[in-house]
């Protein structure tokens, strides 16, 4: 803990398919409201690109819908 810049306390643990994500969670990830409602798409399919970007190389893209652990946090000061 000495070394670390900022402590964080897990205070959610959630486990889904990649494909049941909610329009919500997309926006937690990162993806942004504004940039896919000018698009006119979805923000899970924002989402969803941007997942295939990061993980379809490795053989875990959307299409394979693999299970992951969505975790919220606060900091703790």
């Amino acid at each position: 803990r000495w070394a670390s810049r900022i402590t964080l306390e897990i205070t959610g643990v959630k486990v889904e398919r990649v494909q049941d994500i909610s329009s919500v969670d997309c926006h937690s990830e990162g993806i942004d409201p504004l940039h896919w409602m000018r698009d006119a798409l979805p923000a899970c399919v924002e989402f969803r690109d941007l997942w295939d970007s990061i993980n379809a190389k490795r053989g875990y893209g959307w299409d394979a819908n693999p299970w992951n652990f969505a975790l919220t946090f606060k900091v703790v000061s």
